[in-house]
């Protein structure tokens, strides 16, 4: 389990729900908080929702906790930046990430994403703007390499993610250590406050071995997610 003085984040629909669940760092995201786990990964790539107009109802509706990072799809056609900074920073916001983003995707999925402008660069740019403007920001990774330009940001938050659910228990496992190494290197190598995507495929393989300080990003059960 994770350690005591690292306190569990969560994936939250609302800033009402964060309010309940902190102290640890909350990620507002409206619509993938709301799927199951396997379908909030892929995000990026299906039409799931207005992620960011859902962002942006949930911080006019009320004021987010000073714990709440906004989750927002930096690939959006219809993104304005500026606007959707305006917003965060009107509402009381502090702190983004990028999530959806594209950075679990691999293959001729990734490659045909990255051919439509869907790049983790493009995530990185809107983040990089965020902190000109004075937000902190958190980095979503989940290579070796992301990690390299995530860091060059110097990032308050950096969340290690596993990918994709897969049935296959020797991948899940392998992907587990792969994010527990990666997540250790993060601690290793910054500042940042450093936490794992507890997908639930991954979790009872991520508990094992959880190194001291580096604590979890769950999601909240539901009708929609077994857990």
């Amino acid at each position: 389990m994770a350690p005591s003085d690292t306190p569990d984040g969560w994936f939250v629909t609302d800033s009402a729900a964060a309010a309940t669940l902190g102290p640890g760092p909350c990620i507002l995201a409206p619509v993938t908080a709301a799927l199951d786990p396997h379908l909030a990964v892929m995000a990026c790539a299906l039409p799931v929702g207005d992620v960011n107009g859902a962002l942006e109802a949930a911080l006019q509706s009320e004021p987010p906790p000073e714990w709440v990072i906004a989750g927002v799809l930096a690939h959006d056609p219809f993104l304005r930046r500026r606007d959707l900074l305006a917003t965060l920073k009107s509402a009381g916001g502090t702190a983004l990430t990028n999530w959806p983003s594209v950075c679990p995707l691999s293959g001729e999925l990734a490659g045909a994403l990255e051919h439509s402008g869907f790049t983790y660069q493009r995530e990185l740019e809107l983040l990089e703007e965020a902190q000109k403007q004075g937000f902190g920001v958190c980095v979503v990774v989940h290579t070796e390499a992301q990690l390299d330009e995530a860091l060059t940001l110097t990032p308050a938050h950096v969340l290690v993610t596993p990918g994709l659910g897969t049935p296959e228990r020797e991948e899940r496992r392998h992907r587990a250590q792969q994010t527990l190494e990666l997540a250790t290197r993060a601690q290793r190598e910054s500042a940042a406050a450093v936490r794992v995507h507890y997908h639930p495929g991954f979790a009872d393989m991520l508990d094992e071995q959880l190194p001291r300080g580096i604590g979890r990003i769950r999601h909240r059960p539901s009708r929609q997610s077994a857990g």
